[in-house]
Parts: structure tokens; C-alpha cells; sequence
């Protein structure tokens, strides 16, 4: 698990990693974009972007391997938001990507939607994967179907239901 996490921080510190739905694979952002990889938090927040949302958290929670992702408790129907200073236009970018560990053992569901001006404007991802170890999600962006002109205002990971969803921790946010 430790050279699995050291080499997701060494090619997150770099901006290269591009991952397709079928594998991983690094890479530069494609040239055609003309957009830079818009780092939202990689061990800590990049410039211009916030927390919001109501579920306790603690960013730049520092752990074993180095790494400082935000440890999230999720009370029931609580969220967590990251939110730029100004709406984004998700167009001209490829994948979204993030990477989580469940520390739970038992059911782990939680729900990540883009939102504008306080609406749902993406199809919803449900985050469910391996307890114990890190993992990484990588979403076309295509594949949301986001709606309206493609602007968004907050990524936000969300507890669908009442009951209290055990620790887990987010790190590596990216567009690209």
C-alpha cells in the first residue's frame, strides 16, 4: 500500500496523471485543451478554492505515509463541498479525479454531484470501493451529463442517508 500511495503523491506533485476508465496510465494533460490541470486540493488546497458543507472534517490531516488528504466524518445527510472562489466551466475539461480511503468496515456510501448556484448539475457518482487501502476515481467528464451552460460552483460528497457513514479521506481533487 505505501509505494501504491507514495507513487499517486509523486505523480500528483508532478500533474501528470491522467487515469481512463480501463487503467492508469501517466501522462501529460492533452495539448489540444489549451487548459491547464486545475489542481483543487492535493495535500492541501490550491489557490482559489474552499470547504463547505456541514460533515466534520479536517483538512491536511497528516497520516503514515506523508500524505495530508481531509479526514471526513459524515453525520447522516451531511456533505462536504469544495468550492472555488468563482463558478468553473466544466468544458474544457477532460476527467475528474480524486482519491479516497474508506476506513470503514461496514457500509460506505457516499454520493458526489457537481452543483450550481445551489442545483444539481451533474449525474451523481456513488464513491464506493476497497476498505483499507487507497484507490483512485476517474470520471469522464463527458459522463456526468452536465446540465445547463457546463458551470459549476461546488463538488460536493454527500451522505444520502440518516444514518452516520464511518471516517474516510479524500485527496488528489483534480480537473483535467
Amino acid at each position: 500500500m505505501r509505494s501504491l500511495v507514495r507513487s499517486m503523491a509523486v505523480v500528483a506533485a508532478l500533474s501528470l496523471i491522467v487515469i481512463g476508465v480501463e487503467g492508469a496510465q501517466a501522462q501529460t494533460a492533452p495539448a489540444s485543451s489549451g487548459v491547464e490541470p486545475n489542481q483543487i486540493y492535493i495535500d492541501g488546497f490550491a489557490p482559489g478554492w474552499s470547504l463547505s458543507g456541514w460533515a466534520k472534517n479536517t483538512p491536511q490531516k497528516p497520516i503514515d505515509n506523508g500524505m495530508r488528504p481531509i479526514l471526513v466524518q459524515m453525520q447522516g445527510w451531511a456533505n462536504i463541498g469544495f468550492k472555488p472562489d468563482k463558478p468553473i466551466s466544466i468544458k474544457a475539461y477532460k476527467t475528474f479525479t480524486f482519491a479516497a480511503f474508506l476506513d470503514g468496515h461496514g457500509k460506505q456510501e457516499i454520493n458526489v454531484i457537481l452543483r450550481n448556484k445551489g442545483q444539481d448539475v451533474s449525474r451523481k457518482l456513488v464513491l464506493k470501493g476497497p476498505k483499507q487501502q487507497w484507490f483512485e476515481i476517474d470520471q469522464a467528464v463527458a459522463d456526468l451529463h452536465v446540465t445547463g451552460d457546463g458551470t459549476f460552483d461546488e463538488i460536493q460528497f454527500s451522505n444520502p442517508g440518516g444514518d452516520a457513514q464511518e471516517d474516510f479521506y479524500i485527496d488528489n481533487v483534480a480537473l483535467q
